[in-house]
């Protein structure tokens, strides 16, 4: 059912239809026949379908790992009733792996745009390719097994790019002088407090590392790792919408739980001597984090999915990659995002967004302040440099600085982080002038109408 020809998005929710309509029939049939022959019809179907499914996840996420799990060491394979295995008829395992890289397809940061507010993602044209309609057509296709499957299947690859991310930018920054400037610029910017002795420095930054290629390929890769993180979360959220709704009091007792937890945690590092933690042979933890993550409960943007060795001024290079990008962007007031300035060379900014949150995450929370610390920095940089340069008269912010304001306002909505903790670093007077000059640079309705 899901080997797809033509790639479109009709013909993936076509095949979505027609394998929902089809292993319905099979549950219906499961169903009836329970009564006849005095069996646990319902139950018996529901227990095999997610033993075929997590064996096809498992098959899937084998690629992704260096021990690999064969069929007589599945816990899901059974020599009585054994689970067949199909040839692949691409660079995919079985169906679980076909459908996570037909939906990377129609979600691809190059060709469409995603809007949170619509919680979709949109071609040129406005047309919804991915929405909440066809998460909720793959629940009801492949069910909740089939979607915490290919939730984990993203989840492996996300890895998988974080890792080779991270390795290829530190054999990139030692086999040229991307450290060496670095360090250099790191040395010209603290501290953070102050500013620079000229804001040539951020020009001069970008001038030595343009001829290594770096910015271009980690931009690409964060992307690409922001995409895979916006479908977690859409999974998440259509896992939490679903238990709410069929079964409220396991969703109740699981929070509820997972709140008390969180609670004695905290105590424990706030008084570990009297508070202790949880004995690593407990498998409470561990156990709840299986039931949570197939009701939706956990933040995908807030979790650590790899460990690394820090990388020296790592702050400053996330730094220098965000200003590198941010002009290639403009700010659309109709749809209120970032667009690309060239449409057909551009990306869309909210998986980029995502993914420098997913990076920073993997690393010492210090880095994310420091981050921060010189996004506040270049900022008031350009207004006072603008100020020098026109005493007399009040002018409109820079396109930079309203690039980078608008920005972290995305931060403040994905990462999760509250606007006092960015105002630490950017003062509030300037993000209020900066809203009054938006609603005035900003084409109203009547002005578009003359155009």
């Amino acid at each position: 059912t899901f080997i797809f020809q033509t790639h479109k998005i009709d013909e993936f929710e076509s095949r979505l239809g027609h394998l929902t309509s089809l292993l319905d029939g099979f549950r219906r049939s499961f169903t009836y026949i329970q009564d006849y022959v005095n069996i646990y019809g319902l139950k018996i179907w529901q227990e095999e379908f997610s033993r075929i499914v997590n064996y096809n996840v498992e098959q899937e996420c084998n690629q992704f790992l260096k021990k690999k799990v064969f069929d007589w060491q599945s816990t899901y394979q059974s020599e009585a009733i054994p689970i067949p295995k199909f040839a692949s008829v691409d660079n995919s395992v079985n169906f679980i792996g076909r459908l996570a890289s037909e939906l990377l397809l129609h979600t691809s940061v190059v060709r469409t745009t995603y809007l949170d507010q619509m919680s979709g993602w949109f071609d040129p044209q406005g047309r919804e390719l991915v929405g909440m309609k066809t998460f909720a057509l793959m629940m009801r296709s492949v069910g909740v097994f089939g979607v915490t499957g290919l939730d984990k299947l993203l989840c492996f690859m996300m890895v998988r790019d974080l890792g080779n991310l991270l390795l290829r930018t530190k054999q990139m920054l030692t086999k040229t002088n991307g450290a060496k400037v670095l360090r250099s610029l790191a040395s010209n910017l603290n501290p953070t407090s102050s500013l620079p002795t000229s804001e040539k420095v951020y020009d001069a930054s970008l001038r030595a590392t343009s001829s290594l290629k770096l910015w271009s390929f980690i931009a690409g890769a964060i992307s690409s790792i922001g995409q895979k993180q916006l479908l977690r979360r859409q999974i998440s959220s259509l896992l939490k919408s679903s238990c709410k709704l069929d079964s409220n009091m396991l969703f109740s007792a699981l929070d509820t739980l997972n709140k008390s937890l969180l609670t004695d945690i905290r105590a424990h590092y706030r008084s570990p001597e009297t508070k202790p933690y949880p004995n690593e042979n407990n498998p409470l933890l561990s156990e709840l984090a299986k039931y949570l993550e197939h009701t939706g409960i956990h933040e995908p943007f807030i979790k650590i999915y790899i460990t690394t060795d820090p990388i020296e001024d790592f702050a400053v290079l996330v730094f220098l990659l965000l200003i590198s990008q941010l002009p290639k962007f403009k700010y659309n007031a109709h749809l209120g995002v970032l667009m690309p300035t060239n449409a057909k060379k551009g990306y869309d900014i909210t998986p980029f967004t995502v993914g420098i949150i997913t990076l920073l995450k993997q690393f010492h929370s210090i880095n994310t302040q420091k981050f921060l610390a010189y996004l506040g920095q270049y900022v008031r940089s350009n207004l006072a440099s603008l100020q020098n340069k026109d005493k007399q008269k009040e002018t409109d912010y820079p396109v930079e600085v309203i690039n980078v304001l608008l920005w972290l306002e995305e931060f403040c909505k994905f990462a999760p982080a509250s606007r006092k903790e960015i105002e630490g670093y950017v003062p509030s007077y300037i993000f209020d002038h900066f809203s009054h000059c938006l609603l005035y640079t900003s084409p109203s309705p009547r002005d578009r109408q003359k155009s």
